[in-house]
């Protein structure tokens, strides 16, 4: 059978040892990868929280910038939505 990750054999309606492995290895790859990939959001918030605490901000108190964000702020993507209130 030929798919993306190459033929794959089969005798009597089982897997060879090869299409296993190959197989195998590419659902780790996939999972390895997802986890790689889910792991950003959670890096990106503890490092918000990180930055916040840096500038003397508590825990679930509003913080708010005296300027409007613009080239030099150090935001990934700033969104419209009150760009210069965050809550941590």
């Amino acid at each position: 059978m030929e798919t993306r990750i190459g033929t794959l054999e089969f005798k009597d309606g089982a897997p060879t040892v090869e299409t296993a492995e190959k197989v195998r290895d590419t659902l780790d790859f996939t999972r390895a990868l997802n986890v790689y990939n889910n792991s950003f959001r959670g890096a990106s918030a503890y490092a918000l929280g990180k930055g916040f605490q840096s500038i003397g901000a508590e825990d679930n108190i509003p913080v708010i910038f005296s300027e409007l964000m613009d080239a030099q702020s150090l935001f990934s993507r700033p969104t419209p939505i009150p760009s210069t209130t965050w809550r941590w």
